[in-house]
């Protein structure tokens, strides 16, 4: 996980994915590996697999709402507004400063 952060912070997606893929093989239960690799695979373009990855880590961690906000983002990004909407306003209830 942190290499993959590093090649996250130097913008390298695809191995800080690959890294995140192996992590994820390791732990599969754990949300925060999921999460990480959805932004990943956000910013590497690649919006439906980052909201599959946060749709997963919310069945592991159904209250966290980065999740949430993350994946507002990839729906808005997928073109599902009414779902972006959603998420958002589901994130801003669990946590109202999200975002700002």
């Amino acid at each position: 996980m942190n290499r993959g952060q590093v090649y996250a912070k130097t913008g390298d997606w695809k191995l800080a994915i690959a890294d995140f893929d192996q992590a994820i093989r390791l732990r599969p239960d754990m949300a925060l590996l999921l999460y990480v690799r959805a932004l990943a695979k956000q910013h590497g373009g690649d919006a439906m697999g980052a909201d599959a990855d946060l749709s997963k880590a919310r069945q592991i961690d159904p209250d966290e709402a980065s999740s949430l906000f993350n994946r507002s983002i990839a729906k808005r990004a997928l073109g599902d507004i009414a779902g972006a909407d959603a998420d958002l306003a589901r994130a801003k209830a669990i946590n109202p400063n999200i975002g700002q």
